[in-house]
């Protein structure tokens, strides 16, 4: 009895899905005697080729007999081996699939740096973390039939995983929590608190904005250089703009103030008049007037304890670099920024076109040139500016697209499974419409197998990819405003090839064994034609020896004769 293996849950639905299906074409087949008609062509086609020899090469029967034999033989055991299922090998179900996994990830997005499989270990896909049993209690699971697999399908799956999984387990692992997964929950994570949402929005409109085009007049008025200015939220050059300065540019040195409601205020109301009228339809009803220094700090300090204590506290660890201070303060900035430009309102990669799959790789090099460009004047998105000039993880996370990048991580294993299934179901057919062919067999083998494998590039894409990350910071964490220009080139060729390596890999592997498979296949051919041209030219030298030897004897008994009867006459 055959057992059956996968490296992920969803060939415990596909592959008895696509055993089942390729029995059902098979039995069709079978029933219809469809299956016949490549024999009978074949003893049509070896009758004509027999009859076009001519006698010379002997009896046409014979010659159509020994083409029929081998021929017969050839397909009726490609046909066994590969088309028609057998009752020895068991049968295929579902809760018969063994599940065994050696990626280094997890559920959860985190990664293990023990070795060997673990029932826990479900690797990239949109399965990861989810149990065998509660997967095998799905309706449309339990539905499909067990069948029995075909010989080929059932060597061929042991083969292909057997060498998938040692390879994956050959890739070494280091235990941390998957900085794409981090990067893709954090892209899009907002703090699930309306009222700190509305505040920061309200804040970004009334004194960040003003206080960023103070930063611009000021600048202009003294000249000064931008490196090491700091453009965000809560630092101290933004935070002098609100203040005031004294010897600033006319108009910009009053303390900055905004309006909040009272129903958005995070903070003590002890110190804040707030206008309390019982005039529900007045514009000016529960608003009170504060410093935006003020509001500032406040919002500083309920979005660290969202970092500290929050549901992506784990993630923001993750990506976390230098100091825990440094660190705070960056990521802080981050969820600002977020919250700022509606990242929790994004919808699921599912929901993404695919040009925006196809530019993904070219996103990096346009943010960053765009940030770049930011910090020289056009004070249009200067929080992200500020970010770039400082280190901050905001510009990391939108360069990376890591929504992107992980959903496609997510997506591509269920695509594996899916193109392997459609193969299985497809072998009855194929092999039929060529006739039974070897040649053919051989292709459809090494395509499940390169299916199969190219689960191993997915994987050495994503460890690649995790690598990248781990050094971004030596682009991005510069003090210096001016080195920020080389680190963000250098940013941008990670993004590329960080995501190159995540798409790219198992499409390269794929064209790699189309090549093959043309190297391969060709010669195959070359051979068989120069094998039969042989054939055919020694066939005719030894005709034409016999021929002429035929001749040579005929021509001296004729000279023999004719000697002898002038011999007589004498």
């Amino acid at each position: 009895m055959m057992t059956m293996v996968s490296n992920d849950l969803s060939d415990v639905f596909m592959l008895p899905l696509a055993t089942y299906m390729s029995g059902e074409i098979w039995s069709i087949l079978e029933a219809t005697k469809l299956f016949l008609i490549p024999f009978i062509i074949l003893m049509i086609a070896a009758i004509g080729q027999a009859r076009k020899q001519g006698v010379d090469e002997g009896s046409s029967a014979i010659q159509a007999y020994k083409h029929i034999e081998v021929g017969i033989i050839t397909m009726f055991v490609v046909m066994l081996f590969a088309c028609k299922p057998l009752s020895s090998n068991g049968s295929v179900s579902p809760a018969s699939i063994s599940v065994k996994n050696y990626s280094c990830l997890v559920g959860g997005g985190s990664i293990s740096s023990s070795g060997g499989a673990d029932s826990n270990r479900n690797g990239l896909g949109i399965f990861n973390g989810v149990d065998k049993s509660a997967f095998l209690n799905n309706p449309f699971i339990r539905v499909i039939p067990a069948s029995s697999p075909t010989l080929a399908t059932g060597l061929m799956n042991q083969l292909s995983i057997g060498l998938t999984n040692a390879s994956v387990a050959a890739l070494p692992c280091v235990s941390h929590t998957s900085m794409r997964y981090a990067f893709s929950k954090i892209e899009t994570y907002e703090p699930d608190n309306p009222k700190l949402q509305n505040l920061v929005k309200d804040f970004n409109k009334q004194c960040y904005s003003q206080a960023l085009d103070r930063k611009s007049r000021d600048q202009n008025l003294r000249s000064a250089s931008i490196k090491g200015q700091d453009y965000a939220f809560d630092s101290k050059d933004i935070t002098d703009m609100y203040n005031g300065k004294v010897d600033g540019v006319e108009g910009d040195r009053n303390t900055m103030l905004m309006k909040i409601r009272k129903n958005n205020w995070t903070g003590s109301t002890g110190s804040i008049q707030f206008n309390d009228a019982n005039i529900s339809t007045s514009e000016d009803y529960g608003v009170g007037v504060v410093t935006c220094a003020e509001v500032a700090n406040e919002i500083k300090n309920k979005l660290r304890s969202d970092v500290r204590n929050g549901d992506a506290k784990d993630e923001f660890k993750a990506i976390s670099v230098g100091d825990t201070t440094n660190s705070e303060e960056q990521n802080t900035r981050l969820l600002f920024s977020n919250i700022v430009n509606n990242k929790g309102s994004i919808l699921n990669v599912a929901s993404q076109t695919m040009s925006d799959w196809q530019n993904a790789a070219n996103d990096g090099v346009d943010y960053a040139k765009m940030a770049w460009s930011l910090t020289k004047g056009a004070f249009d998105d200067l929080d992200s500016a500020g970010h770039v000039l400082n280190g901050g993880v905001a510009s990391i996370s939108s360069m990376f697209k890591s929504q992107k990048v992980h959903g496609y991580q997510l997506v591509a294993p269920l695509v594996i499974s899916v193109i392997k299934g459609v193969l299985i179901i497809s072998i009855p057919l194929i092999l039929f419409f060529t006739g039974f062919s070897p040649k053919t067999l051989l292709t459809v083998l090494v395509a499940y197998f390169a299916i199969d494998f190219s689960r191993f590039f997915l994987e050495l894409g994503n460890l690649i990819d995790e690598v990248i990350l781990s050094f971004r910071h030596t682009a991005v964490m510069s003090n210096s405003a001016m080195e920020q220009s080389d680190s963000l080139n250098v940013l941008a060729a990670m993004t590329i090839i960080g995501q190159y390596a995540t798409y790219t890999l198992v499409g390269v592997w794929y064209m790699f064994v189309g090549w093959l498979g043309v190297k391969m296949i060709a010669p195959m051919q070359m051979a068989e034609s120069t094998s039969e041209d042989t054939s055919k030219g020694s066939q005719a030298a030894l005709n034409s020896a016999a021929g002429a030897a035929t001749g040579g004897v005929t021509g001296a008994a004729s000279s023999a004769i004719k000697s002898g009867m002038s011999n007589g006459n004498k």
